[in-house]
């Protein structure tokens, strides 16, 4: 599937597109769930709403700067990754100690 392709599917044919991809993450903005796939080298985002319980739009792209909100919100510690300047603030902590 490509990024073009996928733009001219209806929405019942997107959606299954998008649920049949990898489901990355979720987000909240106002009153949609924001749900982040990959579906081939492209990443659709799925706009949900709880009442009345039906998908609104897909916006679909390429750029991984649009993956910012996602990014800024990953608890990556919760996937076992540390970052550099963890260490070197547990150094800090333990010298002082």
């Amino acid at each position: 599937m490509t990024l073009s392709r996928f733009l001219l599917l209806s929405k019942e044919r997107q959606t299954d597109a998008a649920l049949s991809g990898v489901y990355l993450d979720t987000r909240l903005q106002g009153p949609y769930v924001i749900l982040l796939f990959a579906v081939g080298g492209f990443y659709v985002e799925m706009y949900y709403v709880s009442e009345p319980n039906q998908i609104l739009k897909f916006e679909a792209f390429k750029s991984t700067t649009l993956l910012d909100p996602y990014l800024t919100g990953m608890k990556m510690e919760k996937h076992g990754i540390l970052f550099a300047h963890q260490f070197e603030e547990d150094d800090a902590d333990s010298s002082m100690g």
